[in-house]
């Protein structure tokens, strides 16, 4: 089974930064969501930086997260994405919700 890595990093008492390396597909989108999940007891900035590609599986990994984070006070939000991920971003229209531009 395809594997994602993950380089968590917490950034003071309130933020998790997690880097994300490998294709977030049907395969890996469940570890996606599971690491998210391990890591829901603050604010997650997600680091897309090594992600190639993005598909409807992880699109639905980090639409689920984020609404799991809102509900418990806590935010998720996406940066440094590829042009080809971005463009799955606006396109499905949470580029606003979850990109971050200031990260």
């Amino acid at each position: 089974m395809p594997d994602l890595s993950f380089d968590i990093n917490a950034n003071g008492q309130s933020r998790y930064d997690i880097a994300v390396t490998g294709e977030i597909d049907m395969a890996t989108a469940p570890q996606l969501l599971e690491c998210l999940r391990q890591h829901a007891d603050r604010d997650i900035v997600v680091d897309l930086t090594h992600v190639p590609y993005l598909d409807s599986s992880g699109i639905n990994a980090l639409v689920t997260a984020y609404n799991e984070l809102r509900e418990h006070g806590h935010t998720l939000r996406t940066t440094n994405e590829r042009n080809s991920i971005r463009k799955v971003l606006e396109v499905t229209g949470l580029l606003p919700a979850l990109h971050d531009d200031d990260t």
